[in-house]
């Protein structure tokens, strides 16, 4: 139950606070997705984009994705 003496910070730094890295990950993919009906190549590089981070996995049919295979998935994107 909310206690009435309870703000909305508050709470919100609880929830913070017991918030795992994988949920805020999540999170930043929602954000970054929007709401928004994508494939899934355009969310990978949407994420690589936005984060900048160079060490993303992808997982496809059960087999991750190498290094080239990612960086198609960029030269795709410009060509279209």
């Amino acid at each position: 139950m909310n206690n009435p003496n309870t703000t909305a910070e508050t709470r919100r730094e609880s929830y913070e606070a017991i918030t795992t890295e994988t949920s805020k990950r999540g999170a930043l993919i929602l954000d970054v997705l929007g709401d928004k009906q994508m494939t899934v190549d355009v969310i990978v590089r949407r994420y690589i984009q936005t984060t900048g981070r160079k060490d993303v996995k992808c997982i496809r049919n059960g087999a991750e994705l190498g290094a080239a295979e990612i960086a198609n998935i960029f030269k795709e994107a410009e060509n279209e």
